[in-house]
């Protein structure tokens, strides 16, 4: 998801950032249900999978 000026929301930016550090390759549409399913199935050490948004469960 874009903004008008082109930058995507910092979320999205952070979460791309955390799979970068990881190793995994670029994820689109993490909004989309192929985009879900890619990050569900992403293989990250036990540190980078625990990280969860502030108010996730």
């Amino acid at each position: 998801m874009l903004r008008v000026d082109g930058r995507a929301p910092a979320w999205q930016q952070r979460i791309h950032a955390q799979l970068f550090h990881q190793g995994c390759p670029p994820i689109t549409g993490l909004l989309t249900v192929a985009g879900r399913v890619g990050l569900a199935r992403a293989e990250l050490s036990v540190a980078g999978g625990g990280r969860r948004p502030s108010g996730a469960g």
